[in-house]
């Protein structure tokens, strides 16, 4: 008994050593699809969502930092002084590896008529990485429509293979999310 109680032992011991070696990436999905968003009230999230249910695509968030304030106005206050001084608000570390990947879905609000400036640095930190990619864009809105929405991201990532662009007031569904992916052969 004592004997097979150490076994056990061994072997747990052994499979978390062996865990600890390879990491994450022997869990890693075999996708060849990455969702990258950023969302603030959960609109673009919805998608970001959408997505990956139907695409099986790996999720990535793009989160601002410092952090926005939590008061809606405080921050499109934010945003507008941002915006007006041409500052490039920070995003917290995110390490995306997008050499696994042949197909990218990037999904945005648009703030005051342009991708976010977190989502905007970040693109800039990883362009070159597009090289290549087949890229489906998407915003969301609450009234601006695409506006200069997708020219900033075809500014941003200049080497990508761009294909159609999804604008959606509010949150979009499942149906338009779907339709869009089939039309860009993402499905």
């Amino acid at each position: 008994m004592v004997k097979t109680f150490c076994l056990k032992f061994f072997g747990v011991l052994c499979s978390a050593f062996m865990l600890s070696l390879i990491g994450d990436s022997a869990f890693a999905s075999d996708t060849d699809t990455a969702i990258i968003f950023l969302s603030r009230s959960g609109n673009t999230e919805q998608l970001a969502n959408y997505a990956s249910d139907l695409t099986g695509g790996d999720v990535y968030r793009i989160e601002p930092s410092p952090e926005y304030p939590d008061d809606y106005h405080a921050t499109v206050d934010k945003v507008k002084e941002e915006m007006n001084a041409g500052i490039l608000h920070g995003f917290k570390d995110i390490r995306i590896d997008l050499s696994k990947y042949d197909k990218v879905i990037l999904a945005t609000p648009t703030w005051w008529g342009h991708i976010p400036s977190p989502f905007e640095k970040w693109l800039h930190t990883v362009s070159a990485d597009f090289n290549g990619k087949k890229v489906v864009t998407f915003n969301s809105h609450g009234g601006s429509g695409i506006a200069n929405t997708r020219a900033d991201l075809e500014k941003a990532l200049p080497a990508a293979a761009f294909g159609t662009h999804l604008c959606v007031s509010g949150a979009p569904t499942k149906e338009q999310v779907e339709n869009w992916l089939k039309e860009n052969h993402f499905l």
